[in-house]
């Protein structure tokens, strides 16, 4: 199973550095998606920068 990992940094305009803000993960492509669409307006009144990476879980299997 394929997870997505979304980390998200803020720009300090006093230290002019990017500082860690947040970290999010989401269990499917269209979670993922709907996020990133949902948050595009913010981009232009807030600096952020989103670092996306995936998480890769073992399936589970039930043995008995």
């Amino acid at each position: 199973m394929t997870e997505w990992v979304v980390f998200r940094y803020r720009f300090n305009e006093t230290t002019k550095c990017w500082e860690y803000d947040g970290v999010t993960i989401f269990g499917s492509d269209e979670l993922l998606l709907n996020y990133l669409r949902s948050q595009a307006h913010v981009g232009s009144v807030l600096p952020y920068r989103y670092e996306i990476t995936t998480m890769l879980r073992p399936e589970r299997r039930d043995t008995e």
